[in-house]
């Protein structure tokens, strides 16, 4: 039995395309799911594989339909058995019409769930963008939830508020252990930051001088061009998307990156996923990038960093090196047990009576 009557009311739209926004999505709503908490979610615009794939197990209703979605949200509400959560994921705080338009609805639902004695909850959200108006409703809206917890050192100094910090959530999932023999270095990268020729060579005769197979990896469908065209280029070998479903490579991520000794990446999610499946994080870092660092850092702990076009070939040869990597292994268990143990934490703490007060 659910802890409580009401129905929990959120929403899993977010880019259908990409494996790490389901991986957040899951954990969050799985942690009402283990307490028997109906849930209500939007699907607006995602394809069946994309729901699919997030496979809960509970008391499930998917709404593809917005203006439905809001009615059953009003009648819930009416009848004092709503709560609301605002789904986990990075938030622009801008200006524009269409974007002051959707936290307006969002604060206005929240007014509704509150009036109606429910709780409006949150957690892995990161903030960045400077629109005036925008951190006043963000601020708002923060003021009215009763949880709002970030996954990143950055957002409560741009919402200008304290907010409290626990890692990304895709850190809670189920992680496998680091094992010996691994004889391959996964790279996965961004379709919008072009990998600099010089310095990926350098990085494929390093790890190839030291025994491993480098290869590539979709995690994010529209990816596949950039790393088709490295793997041709330098003889890779790829795992792309192409037209699998979101199950079928998220299978073959998990598998590549469960045989693999370290990912190079700089997608967050690339390199949390790795870290899930006991493979060592290294960021490869474009100049004025930080989502990585003001996530991973905080919420993880130390992980090696590769700079795009910083460094020459032979610099980045003479950069890798097996002993510093080693010396990650050995406090990679730790690491990777803490922040597990911290999202859960987190996750708990959204179900409590009382919820912590920010520390951030």
């Amino acid at each position: 039995m659910s802890m409580t009557n009401r129905t929990l009311f959120g929403s899993i739209c977010a880019q259908q395309d990409n494996l790490g926004d389901i991986a957040i999505r899951k954990v969050f709503f799985d942690s009402f799911l283990k307490k028997q908490t109906p849930l209500v979610l939007l699907t607006h615009g995602m394809p069946q594989t994309y729901i699919d794939a997030f496979k809960f197990g509970g008391p499930v209703t998917f709404i593809s339909n917005p203006l439905l979605f809001q009615f059953r949200l009003i009648t819930a509400s009416l009848l004092r058995k709503a709560d609301l959560a605002y789904a986990p994921g990075p938030h622009e705080l801008r200006d524009s019409p269409l974007a002051l338009a959707k936290t307006l609805l969002m604060i206005l639902n929240i007014f509704l769930i509150r009036l109606s004695g429910g709780r409006v909850r949150t957690a892995g959200r990161a903030l960045r963008g400077n629109g005036r108006i925008a951190r006043r409703l963000e601020q708002l809206l923060v003021s009215l939830c009763e949880a709002y917890i970030v996954r990143d050192s950055l957002s409560s100094g741009i919402a200008q508020v304290p907010l409290r910090f626990a890692p990304d959530l895709a850190l809670g999932l189920c992680h496998k252990a680091r094992t010996n023999g691994r004889k391959r270095i996964a790279c996965s990268f961004r379709n919008d930051t072009i990998v600099s020729a010089t310095t990926f060579e350098g990085i494929v005769k390093s790890f190839t001088n030291l025994g491993f197979e480098v290869v590539l990896v979709s995690q994010v469908q529209r990816d596949d061009s950039q790393h088709r065209a490295l793997a041709a280029k330098f003889g890779l070998r790829p795992y792309l998307w192409e037209s699998k479903s979101h199950t079928e490579q998220q299978e073959v991520v998990d598998q590549v990156y469960s045989s693999s000794y370290a990912v190079i990446s700089n997608r967050l999610h690339g390199l949390i996923f790795g870290i899930n499946c006991g493979a060592l994080p290294i960021e490869y870092r474009f100049a004025e990038s930080d989502k990585i660092s003001s996530t991973l850092s905080v919420g993880f702990g130390s992980y090696m960093v590769l700079h795009d076009a910083s460094p020459g070939a032979e610099e980045c040869r003479n950069a890798i090196q097996l002993d510093s990597l080693e010396k990650l292994s050995h406090s990679f268990p730790e690491a990777t047990g803490l922040a597990r143990l911290r999202v859960e934490e987190a996750l708990d703490s959204l179900m409590a009576d009382r919820v912590l007060t920010p520390t951030a």
